[in-house]
């Protein structure tokens, strides 16, 4: 039987087939409303950098937009596509930069009418703004 173990003894799927076995048994006391919140979180903030990590990106960053100065005094163009390229995609791990930029562009967007994009920047930056100690 695939629901024993090597030795033969039944595992949690065949004494309860009905229970998730993801789920921790601390967490099958929650409602599957706070459970999918609690996962949407870690996912969240699985999405960006803390700590020492973060420290080391914002280093990083700081690296790259040397670097793309250097190349655009050189006009060289597909190492300035490459490096705008990491850029984006370096900042975007950082919460607080996120949270930043889709705050600005949110009231950019109100401002000039687009109400449905200004509603998802400020989800963004809601979503980011949630990883943030600070807040």
């Amino acid at each position: 039987n695939s629901n024993n173990n090597p030795i033969g003894i039944p595992t949690g799927d065949t004494i309860f087939p009905n229970i998730d076995s993801s789920v921790t048994p601390s967490q099958r006391s929650l409602s599957p409303q706070r459970r999918s919140r609690i996962q949407r979180e870690e996912e969240t903030n699985s999405r960006f950098l803390h700590g020492d990590e973060l420290v080391e990106l914002r280093a990083h960053i700081q690296n790259i937009k040397t670097e793309l100065i250097d190349a655009q005094r050189k006009g060289d163009v597909s190492k300035l596509r490459d490096l705008t390229a990491a850029f984006h995609e370096s900042t975007n791990m950082d919460a607080e930069h996120v949270y930043l930029t889709n705050l600005e562009q949110s009231q950019i967007a109100s401002s000039a009418g687009n109400d449905d994009e200004a509603r998802e920047y400020m989800e963004e930056a809601m979503t980011a703004r949630n990883c943030l100690p600070q807040f």
